[in-house]
């Protein structure tokens, strides 16, 4: 299984939000430069807590690419 896909797992609400938009999470490690491993965890550990700066980073990627999101959408 690739590291982007998470088939029969729990999501985040960020994960779930990327599934329904049709963007990957290599989609989102490419825009943001978040790591990989930090992006598998953001989205799809119901338990993981990002930084602030994880948060603002992932959000300023998404609004660059034409997303009008916010944060307290998900986390």
């Amino acid at each position: 299984m690739a590291w982007s896909e998470n088939l029969g797992r729990d999501r985040t609400k960020l994960g779930a939000w990327l599934d329904r938009k049709g963007i990957s999470q290599q989609q989102l490690h490419k825009w943001s430069g978040v790591s990989r491993p930090t992006i598998t965890s953001v989205c799809g550990n119901i338990h993981y807590k990002p930084t602030g700066l994880i948060k603002r980073t992932i959000i300023g990627a998404l609004l660059r690419n034409g997303y009008d999101v916010d944060e307290y959408e998900f986390w």
